[in-house]
């Protein structure tokens, strides 16, 4: 098993469990894109708080930020999203060490 993998699948695995963060996701995948100021109005969290789990979200490349003039406008990075699981369900659900 790489380290590499096991790092980044912890990571990825972390960020995704908390219910605020997967809110976010699920306020991203309707919307497709939003700013902090939209995803406060939605879940009516704090802006520190909101700021907190978006960099959380970030770091673990679960979402893109992009800078749009002056605010940033965040997406769900479906890329990694869709690498990290299959590879976790490859690993560990692909039956083939199943008796």
């Amino acid at each position: 098993m790489a380290v590499s993998y096991s790092k980044k699948c912890c990571v990825f695995f972390k960020a995704a469990h908390d219910i605020h963060r997967q809110q976010i996701l699920e306020l991203l995948r309707l919307h497709g894109q939003l700013n902090a100021s939209n995803i406060i109005k939605h879940l009516k969290l704090s802006q520190p708080t909101i700021a907190h789990h978006l960099k959380i979200l970030h770091q673990a490349e679960l979402i893109f930020a992009q800078k749009q003039g002056k605010e940033v406008v965040y997406s769900i990075n479906e890329k990694s999203i869709i690498s990290c699981c299959g590879d976790f369900i490859h690993r560990f659900a692909s039956g083939e060490n199943s008796k």
